[in-house]
């Protein structure tokens, strides 16, 4: 059950950047790369510079961003 959730995972995140219309519209390529990247890069510096408890809870954020579908699902 948990494996055909998580092979979910990957529609999900082009959900959250931007899948158009009835789920049928897909954005250009270099949007999802763009969207990835950037949020990479703003997560790396906040991790680089975020005191003990703030690094903690993005973290947790980050965890339930990731499972918190697979779970509902």
């Amino acid at each position: 059950m948990f494996r055909g959730d998580l092979g979910n995972s990957g529609a999900w995140f082009l959900q959250m950047v931007g899948l158009f219309g009835s789920l049928d519209t897909y954005a250009p390529s270099f949007t999802y790369l763009s969207w990835f990247v950037a949020v990479g890069l703003v997560s790396t510096l906040g991790v680089m510079v975020a005191r003990l408890r703030v690094l903690v809870t993005f973290l947790l954020l980050v965890l339930l961003t990731l499972f918190l579908p697979v779970i509902i699902e």
